[in-house]
């Protein structure tokens, strides 16, 4: 993986696929899941899955200022940034989070 293909920003790499991904169909993509119990509209992540049974995943967690004006999930940098890992087998979240100054 190329620094080109992480712009700022910081990859996990899990060993056990995430819970949800059993019930999604083979290369699937779902979209604004909750990952915080209560959370807000910026506590979400984008799940894709590979077509295989098993898999490790990927959390991508973009990066940029932190500020409200910082790059998202969604933006045109970031947007198609899991479809290499779902390429390679290998599942992939993209997650959103709460950026200043609304939350400090």
């Amino acid at each position: 993986m190329t620094q080109a293909l992480l712009p700022s920003a910081l990859a996990v790499v899990l060993t056990l696929a995430p819970a949800g991904a059993a019930a999604l169909p083979p290369g699937a993509v779902e979209r604004n899941v909750p990952y915080v119990s209560g959370g807000g509209p910026d506590q979400v992540l984008d799940l894709s899955v590979p077509s295989t049974p098993a898999f490790p995943t990927v959390i991508f967690i973009h990066g940029g200022s932190l500020q409200q004006a910082g790059e998202r999930r969604t933006s045109p940098v970031y947007a198609k940034v899991c479809d290499p890992f779902v390429a390679a087998r290998i599942g992939c979240a993209t997650i959103d989070y709460r950026l200043a100054p609304a939350y400090k």
